[in-house]
C-alpha cells in the first residue's frame, strides 16, 4: 500500500530527527524537510516538532521551523495550564493531587514545548474521588457526555479508571482514580504512594511520580490504552535513563504488561535503526 509506505517513511524520519544521535538526526530532518514540509506534512509533526527542535539544538543546529512548533506548543500548553490553576488549587484543599501523563512529567525536567497537551490528567486517592468530583461540579467543571455525578460515581467508577470534566471555556481536567485501569484502586494507590514524593507547587502540595514510575506509566498508556503507536514513543524515549530502567522493569513486571512493554522497545529499536 503506497500511502502506508509513505506514512511509515515520514514517521521513521521524524523519529530519527527527534531522538537519534546527531549523525543520524540531522540528515533525517534534512530529508524530511525536503520531502514532507508544507502541504505534505502530516499532523504527526505537532507531536514530533518540539523534540526535533531540542535534538537538533544538541547537535548544534537551530532550525527555525522546528523552533516555531516548539514555541507554539509551549504557548498553548502554558495558557491551558494557567487557566486550570484555580481549579487545581481548590482540589488541593481537599487532597494532594498526583499529576499523570504529560502534566506529570512536564514538571521540572520535561518542557511544555515538546508536544501538545489535550487535557490535564490528575489522580486522587479512592477516599477523595467523590469529594473532588463534587467540587469540580461546583466549580462548573461538568462530566463530559452530560453524565450525572450520581451515575459517574455509582455506575462508571466501577468500570473505568477516569472521566473528563470540562468547563464552559473548554478547559479539560481528566480525573483519575486509577492510573492503571487493569488493577484495583487499592493497588493503584499503593504503587503510586510508594513511588512518588510530595512537592510544593503553584497550585498547592502535589505528589509527583519518580522517574521509574513515570516511565512505567508512559509505557502502559502507549501499549495498552490505544494511544497512537507513534506519538508516545517520544515521551517514553525522553524519560528513559540508565538509572530508572531496572526499577521501571520491576514495576512493569508487577503490573503484568511485560509483553506489551517489549513491543514498545521493539518499535523504538526499529524506528531508530539507521542501517
Amino acid at each position: 500500500h503506497k500511502g502506508g509506505e509513505v506514512l511509515d517513511r515520514e514517521k521513521r524520519l521524524l523519529i530519527r530527527a527527534a531522538l537519534a544521535q546527531p549523525s543520524a538526526a540531522v540528515p533525517a530532518w534534512t530529508e524530511w524537510r525536503a520531502d514532507f514540509a508544507g502541504p505534505n506534512a502530516s499532523s504527526s509533526l505537532s507531536w514530533a516538532g518540539g523534540y526535533v527542535y531540542k535534538n537538533l539544538l544538541a547537535a548544534g543546529v537551530e532550525d527555525a521551523f522546528a523552533k516555531g512548533i516548539y514555541r507554539h506548543n509551549w504557548l498553548s500548553n502554558t495558557s491551558k495550564h494557567s487557566m486550570l490553576i484555580p481549579a487545581l488549587r481548590e482540589i488541593s484543599k481537599i487532597t494532594p493531587i498526583l499529576p499523570l501523563k504529560t502534566f506529570g512529567f512536564s514538571h521540572a525536567k520535561h518542557s511544555l514545548g515538546l508536544r501538545p497537551i489535550a487535557d490535564f490528567d490528575i489522580f486522587v486517592n479512592q477516599s477523595s474521588v467523590e469529594a473532588v468530583a463534587t467540587r469540580l461540579v461546583e466549580l462548573e467543571f461538568l462530566p463530559i457526555m452530560e453524565l450525572s455525578l450520581e451515575n459517574l460515581l455509582e455506575k462508571v467508577r466501577p468500570q473505568r479508571g477516569s472521566w473528563n470534566f470540562k468547563d464552559g471555556a473548554g478547559n479539560d481536567l481528566d480525573l483519575h482514580w486509577k492510573a492503571f485501569d487493569h488493577v484495583s484502586e487499592q493497588q493503584n494507590e499503593r504503587l503510586l504512594r510508594e513511588n512518588s514524593s510530595l512537592l510544593n507547587t503553584e497550585f498547592g502540595p502535589a505528589n509527583y511520580m519518580n522517574s521509574a514510575m513515570s516511565l512505567a506509566a508512559q509505557i502502559y498508556v502507549h501499549a495498552l490504552q490505544g494511544e497512537d503507536r507513534y506519538n508516545g514513543l517520544f515521551d517514553i524515549f525522553n524519560n528513559t535513563h540508565a538509572d530508572n530502567i531496572d526499577s521501571a522493569a520491576k514495576l512493569i513486571r508487577e503490573l503484568n504488561f511485560c509483553v506489551e512493554a517489549g513491543q514498545v522497545v521493539d518499535e523504538l529499536v526499529d524506528a531508530l535503526d539507521t542501517s
